[in-house]
């Protein structure tokens, strides 16, 4: 099922990468003229705002020409005492309207969608939504399309993007901050527009749904609809197409959900635990649908091919709810295979560019089994190389195990920690030794985030018992020693299988006094045992192979 999005333009929209940010008026000075000549979408938009004296900025976003179906695009704001009162998406598409992924308001993460109405103007139809911010602001939009016609251009304004007829096409997507504004812009395209192409469409009585979704949430396999029912319907059509996991194959279903005939009306629909949904809501008064996709944040693998094959890479149902003390992430996820280099295993927490709020939050918690150390890093809402991103390391264990770290213990490139509030992705990364091959499993479980640790205290004893380990291992030339506890060098001797000493070395640690990189010499590819000591005088042994 293709994933429906409403397509709506706001202020999310200037997020996107831009070039050439400049005033439109010296653009079409610099580019073209407004003639007819002169094809280009930008041409169709006013200079200034409703009062003629906003000021504008125009940009170009390169990343939008080559992930959409637009051979132009451009994004206009326009400013009032350099203030932000609306803002125009444009752009050229051939064969279908604009086609673009990119939610700009989203009925499932706090906005609203308090209204949608019909604006008359020009002898023109155009759908005109009222849409409600998480901060109580009000913002008006317009969406509509213009088909290039060989003799007379025609607008369509629809309210679901396959009700387009096919052809190449302008597209305006309109947001402003007062109905004023947006309807001043419109007006000044379809009199352009008129002026330099001719205009028509054809008025329909039938282009919104009567029965639409206001907000909604999802959790705990419960899906909340807050719906605006505007004549008062007695029932409503829910056709839904639901995968439970990211690799599940999708389910179609169909119900009739009988309403109160109130204006505004909560609706609770059983999905069961569910990765992403694409549903309707129609009334059999009505062609129209309202349709909408919810997804959560995906489990997912980043890896180069000739640093990893994978053999079995799985995502299992499983959730235990949330609560004002945690927030648990649903579904868990394996991968077997080999890894050379490195290969990641990663959460999305939220959908799209989201991130959550994990003010509250001071743990991270999860089980898993892994045969090789892995590197857990938190991708936050920062600009972090991935170098110096915060993480933490676990050593292997071949039985389910237990971890919750505090996010103090996670460090950066300089061995420093950093106020959390907000996190985007979980990174669990197993590393090689870039030599050889070896084969790797992992296995992450019941990942949440809570304000205190989730382990009893037999637990908490044995994960601050838990000895130091190196990895890769085996390796060629380099390990990595991971210390249990902070020091600022180590003595490393290590011993062939005769128990003869072969090697020893004082290291410094790295600058999160837990790390040491030791340099094997040229010994023998083989098993070797070996004896750790750090400042304090702790001693550790263990085993490692060199090939």
């Amino acid at each position: 099922m293709k994933k429906l999005l409403l397509i709506l333009i706001s202020t999310a929209i200037t997020s996107v990468n831009a070039q050439n940010k400049i005033s439109l008026d010296n653009f079409i000075s610099n580019e073209g003229s407004l003639d007819k000549n002169t094809t280009s979408v930008v041409n169709y938009l006013p200079k200034t705002g409703v009062f003629n004296s906003e000021t504008t900025n125009i940009s170009q976003p390169s990343d939008l020409l080559t992930s959409t179906n637009a051979n132009e695009i451009f994004i206009v704001d326009y400013y009032k005492n350099n203030k932000k009162v609306s803002s125009v998406l444009a752009s050229k598409t051939k064969a279908n309207i604009y086609d673009h992924s990119k939610v700009t308001y989203d009925r499932f993460y706090n906005d609203s969608l308090e209204d949608i109405t019909i604006l008359e103007t020009r002898g023109h139809q155009i759908i005109c939504s009222k849409i409600k911010r998480a901060n109580g602001k009000i913002e008006y939009s317009l969406n509509f399309s213009i088909r290039e016609n060989t003799n007379e251009n025609e607008l369509f304004s629809f309210w679901n993007r396959d009700q387009y007829p096919t052809g190449n096409y302008q597209n305006f997507q309109i947001w402003g901050s007062s109905y004023l504004q947006v309807e001043f812009i419109a007006n000044f395209i379809i009199d352009k527009q008129t002026q330099l192409n001719g205009l028509k469409s054809l008025k329909n009585k039938d282009i919104i749904p009567n029965v639409f979704v206001k907000s909604g949430s999802y959790a705990n396999g419960l899906l909340k609809l807050n719906i605006i029912n505007k004549t008062n319907e007695t029932a409503v059509i829910l056709d839904s197409n639901i995968a439970a996991t990211e690799i599940y194959k999708h389910k179609k279903t169909s119900k009739t959900i009988a309403l109160s005939g109130a204006y505004t009306e909560i609706l609770q629909i059983e999905t069961g635990i569910l990765f992403d949904i694409g549903f309707t809501l129609q009334t059999n008064n009505s062609v129209q649908k309202d349709a909408l996709y919810l997804a959560d944040g995906p489990w997912g693998l980043d890896y180069l091919n000739e640093y990893a094959t994978i053999n079995n890479f799985k995502i299992n149902v499983k959730n235990k709810g949330n609560s004002e003390k945690a927030h648990r992430v649903d579904r868990n996820a394996s991968v077997t295979g080999e890894v050379k280099g490195n290969i990641n295993l990663f959460r999305h927490l939220l959908p799209g560019d989201q991130t959550l709020d994990v003010k509250n939050y001071s743990f991270v918690n999860f089980a898993s089994i892994n045969n090789k150390p892995v590197e857990i890093v938190i991708m936050q809402e920062d600009d972090r190389t991935w170098d110096n991103r915060l993480r933490y390391s676990i050593p292997a264990t071949s039985e389910l195990r237990n971890f919750s770290i505090p996010f103090s213990d996670f460090k950066d490139a300089n061995g420093n920690s950093a106020v959390v509030t907000n996190i985007k992705t979980i990174v669990f990364s197993v590393i090689g030794d870039y030599t050889n091959f070896v084969p790797f499993d992992i296995e992450v479980n019941d990942l949440s985030f809570t304000s205190t640790t989730v382990l009893n205290k037999e637990e908490q004893l044995k994960n601050s018992n838990a000895k130091p380990f190196n990895y890769p291992n085996p390796f060629s030339s380099n390990t990595t020693m991971v210390l249990s506890s902070s020091s600022s060098y180590i003595i490393l001797q290590v011993y062939d299988s005769l128990g003869r000493v072969v090697d020893t070395k004082k290291i410094d640690t790295d600058s999160t006094l837990l790390r040491a990189t030791y340099k094997a010499p040229n010994l023998k590819n083989g098993q070797y045992k070996y004896l750790l000591k750090d400042e304090n005088g702790k001693t550790f042994s263990g085993t490692f192979l060199i090939n």
